[in-house]
């Protein structure tokens, strides 16, 4: 095929994609290419591009079609450079700089930054119990552990500052940290701890009392005590299972007054509170630290001016809070991987974790006014990135199969992709969002259906979705489908499945080979282990920086599910009731793209 590359690239970026382009095409202009190559070159070409993709970077790439057309194949980079049809611009409008068209949407950002931030600081504050410091100094002395789970300390601790009192009143109270003199703060937190005395076990209800009059510091206080693991609820066997009447709804405070530290909050059961001898913080808490005061009473002042949000807020309260804890927790997760800051310079005897030498020694690592701080700082940095997930992540754009016409034997897929052009005009997907269900007989083109569907409910015809099915063959089959039919690349499919053997052998199968016996070990158990990956280096050019998550995103599979702009799977990577950071990938690829999923 005859391919013209138009390079777009500003600064340092235009000397790197000259390099490229130089190697595989003839420059015929100052920012213009052509050359005759294959399908295979041309895929080359676009990932060594996509490599070394910078934010000033844009290159499209058009084809000859017939004698007297162009057309736009794709663009790697900045897209706001080129149209929709890959024209170069001649005239611009200004942008307002000072505020992302993805935060517009965002009504309630501020208020959920400032959950985020006030959860993290005081996150952590139950390491400060002498039992925890104790354990972090003497990790092999199993008589050196914490009975009882450090966030439920902290839920404590953090329930005791606000006592009773009203959102503005808490929120003054942590502000007033910052002026405090030494001596001024170590009274302050002798009566916090007087008030946090932990009750017995059977009656350890925080949420029974103290928090009636302050919704914010019931969010905060539920997502410093749930920033780990949710409440694991118990009951009689020969009862009812709590909650369980679908036509009688659940209110908040009955659920949260249900939470004691008997819900998988107590390490040592055959522990027996004593308040002299158990009770001790021979430390003192974080709040003695000048920058945790300076931090907590920021964000306090922030806090105040989005109280009047509250109430509105109050409808959204489950998917706000769910977003704040998906920020803490990779926040947390993130920050604690990292070595101690050099440059924090704090006098408090407090830790936070213990780090790994050589030799296999466990030393004290963090400080616990760094982890907080430092968690805030992280987690907030995720959670002001959470609006891009909808609009910044890549797309599959320019899929011309998806232009044509189906034949007549699927004539129903026109049908289709017709009516709900006409609905959409009359709804706002922004708004209402859509659910559909595709019912036909196997052989009729549900498949194929699904992607132009897909691709019809968003103007620029564009793919960006993730689709759950039952089986692993099949996932493997619609994979194979989407790559020859669709000619969707690595950058743009991604086939997830749970079982290396099973696409070992999908793989042989498509060879038309024959597994033979010196493969036997490879298919039977060795083979689960695996890495999906192997061999594989895919690059996404995304606006969402994967530093960030790399508590999560770990490997090539992971970075798939999340980036690649269509995701083929069994139903196990986008449920989100498995372990911790399998629940934080699959809410992040929910979060991203659009759900789609059929049976088998």
């Amino acid at each position: 095929m005859i391919v013209t590359f138009v390079s777009q690239c500003q600064k340092k970026s235009l000397d790197i994609t000259r390099q490229v382009l130089d190697a595989y095409a003839n420059r015929i202009g100052e920012r213009t290419w052509q050359t005759v190559i294959t399908q295979e070159g041309l895929n080359a070409v676009r990932s060594r591009l996509a490599k070394t993709a910078r934010k000033t970077t844009a290159v499209s790439c058009h084809r000859m079609r017939g004698t007297s057309r162009t057309e736009l194949v794709w663009i790697v980079g900045n897209r706001r450079q080129f149209d929709e049809f890959g024209n170069v611009p001649v005239n611009r409008t200004q942008r307002d700089l000072h505020k992302e068209d993805w935060e517009d949407d965002w009504r309630f950002l501020p208020l959920l930054k400032v959950l985020i931030a006030l959860a993290a600081l005081f996150h952590d504050f139950g390491k400060s119990w002498d039992h925890f410091q104790g354990m972090l100094k003497n990790p092999d002395n199993k008589k050196k552990r914490d009975p009882i789970r450090h966030e439920w300390i902290s839920l404590l601790l953090f329930k005791a500052l606000v006592n009773g009192k009203t959102d503005q009143e808490w929120l003054a109270d942590t502000l007033t940290l910052k002026a405090m003199n030494p001596k001024a703060r170590q009274a302050f937190m002798k009566k916090l701890l007087a008030d946090a005395l932990p009750s017995k076990a059977d009656a350890d209800y925080p949420f029974e009392t103290g928090f009636a009059q302050s919704r914010l510091a019931t969010w905060v206080a539920w997502l410093i005590v749930t920033h780990h693991k949710l409440p694991r609820f118990q009951w009689d066997k020969s009862e009812a299972i709590p909650f369980s009447n679908g036509n009688k709804p659940v209110k908040r405070q009955a659920l949260l007054e249900c939470i004691s530290r008997e819900m998988g909050y107590i390490k040592d059961f055959a522990w027996v509170f004593a308040e002299k001898k158990d009770w001790k913080f021979a430390n003192g808490l974080p709040l003695l630290s000048d920058p945790w005061c300076k931090e907590a009473a920021r964000w306090a002042g922030k806090a105040q001016a989005v109280l009047s949000l509250l109430d509105e807020a109050e409808a959204v309260e489950r998917l706000l809070l769910t977003l704040a804890r998906l920020a803490l927790m990779l926040g947390d997760h993130h920050y604690s991987s990292q070595d101690k800051d050099p440059q924090w310079r704090s006098d408090m005897q407090l830790y936070a974790n213990t780090g790994k030498d050589k030799e296999g020694n466990r030393p004290l690592k963090q400080q616990l006014d760094e982890h907080l701080v430092k968690v805030a700082d992280a987690a907030l940095k995720i959670g002001h990135l959470l609006p891009a997930f909808e609009k910044e992540l890549p797309r599959a754009r320019d899929v011309r199969a998806l232009r044509k016409p189906s034949p007549p034997a699927f004539a129903w897929q026109n049908k289709a992709v017709q009516v709900l052009a006409t609905w959409r005009k009359a709804h706002a997907l922004a708004e209402n969002g859509f659910f559909a269900v595709n019912m036909a007989s196997t052989g009729c083109g549900k498949t194929f259906a699904n992607a132009k569907v897909m691709a019809a409910l968003h103007d620029d015809n564009s793919l960006r979705y993730n689709l759950a099915l039952g089986l692993r063959t099949l996932t493997l089959q619609t994979g194979d489908e989407y790559r020859d039919k669709l000619k969707l690349d690595n950058t743009e499919l991604a086939v997830l499945i749970g079982s290396a053997a099973v696409r070992f052998l999908h793989e042989q199968r498509q060879d038309g080979q024959t597994v033979g016996s010196e493969d036997e070990a490879e298919t039977s158990g060795s083979a689960s282990a695996r890495s999906l990956s192997e061999g594989m280096e895919i690059v996404y050019e995304s606006a969402v920086p994967d530093e960030r998550l790399s508590t999560v995103l770990r490997d090539t599979k992971s970075k798939s599910l999340l980036y690649a702009p269509v995701v083929v799977s069994n139903h196990r990577p986008f449920d989100a009731s498995h372990r911790r950071r399998e629940w934080r990938e699959a809410y992040l690829a929910n979060l991203a793209a659009d759900v789609g999923g059929f049976g088998n």
